[in-house]
């Protein structure tokens, strides 16, 4: 068995040994924070930008525009609507658009940046003017918003701390964040038991990853050291794929595996007073007050 090195975890610098293999790329888990990591050299993280640049569009928007994908999105707005009034509303990698253009029929102020600009010309068509290719940190200084969301995004961020803290600069004071991605503890748990199972190649179609696996622990602790307060984690429901639009057969199985599946876990979080978050995927709120843990 070869012998792993323990590098240190991006966010907290403390030694994270190896967890598991994925699509050929080792990651690692931080016993200090909870992040679960890739490495990156500055040359494989220019050629991810890339990829979300150049690629992304062709490869992967078609999923933005499922049936599932807008019901999740009118299920975002409802959970943001819990505690805010429409207002102005900042989502970073908006794709194609679908989840602003829902927004802005309930009477939301929309404004969108992606690094695809494939996707923002997809967009323009019906946000002329509301759409931008450019990121965070390119953002005018002077600009803030009621609502930042960042829906299946924050485990693809290079820089993850560093987004967070861009995030809290756009947000005014009082201001509610929304974040979605997959459960970092759900997937691994899933691959690792497939793996002892003899089932791995059949199940990394089922579990993602991508820069990072976040789990609710490093969730929380990120949030409150990046001076938000009131950070509420909750199991969200799934959005599906077009990879399982295609085959009747693992649609009809992607079905009942999210409905029970979404069942179970939020039983689980209710009756534990959201001590078990053990859903595929996670919702996060948490709002903008006090000052960042530097």
């Amino acid at each position: 068995m070869t012998q792993r090195s323990s590098p240190s975890c991006p966010c907290c610098n403390s030694p994270s040994p190896y967890l598991l293999s994925y699509a050929t790329v080792d990651y690692f888990h931080c016993g200090s924070c909870d992040l679960i990591f890739r490495l990156r050299s500055k040359e494989d993280g220019e050629e991810c930008i890339r990829h979300y640049r150049e690629d992304y569009f062709r490869t992967s928007s078609a999923d933005q525009l499922n049936v599932r994908r807008a019901a999740l999105f009118k299920g975002v707005i409802d959970c943001i609507e819990k505690t805010k009034k429409p207002g102005s509303l900042l989502d970073v990698g908006c794709g194609r658009g679908l989840f602003l253009q829902i927004a802005r029929r309930r009477g939301w102020s929309v404004t969108g940046i992606d690094l695809s600009a494939d996707s923002i010309r997809e967009a323009e068509k019906f946000l002329e003017g509301r759409v931008f290719c450019t990121t965070l940190n390119s953002l005018a200084a002077d600009q803030s918003y009621d609502v930042v969301t960042l829906i299946n995004v924050l485990d693809h961020m290079l820089d993850i701390r560093k987004e967070i803290f861009c995030i809290r600069a756009a947000l005014k004071d009082g201001g509610l964040l929304y974040l979605r991605f997959p459960n970092g503890l759900f997937h691994s748990s899933l691959l690792r038991l497939a793996d002892r199972m003899h089932l791995a190649d059949v199940m990394q179609r089922l579990v993602v990853f991508h820069e990072y696996a976040l789990t609710p622990k490093f969730t929380r602790r990120l949030l409150e050291e990046a001076g938000f307060s009131e950070v509420s984690i909750h199991n969200s429901p799934l959005a599906g794929s077009s990879v399982y639009q295609r085959l009747s057969a693992m649609r009809i199985f992607s079905d009942l595996f999210n409905q029970a599946g979404l069942l179970f876990a939020r039983t689980l979080d209710f009756c534990s007073g959201g001590r078990f978050i053990i859903g595929p995927s996670l919702e996060v709120t948490a709002v903008k007050s006090g000052s960042p843990i530097v």
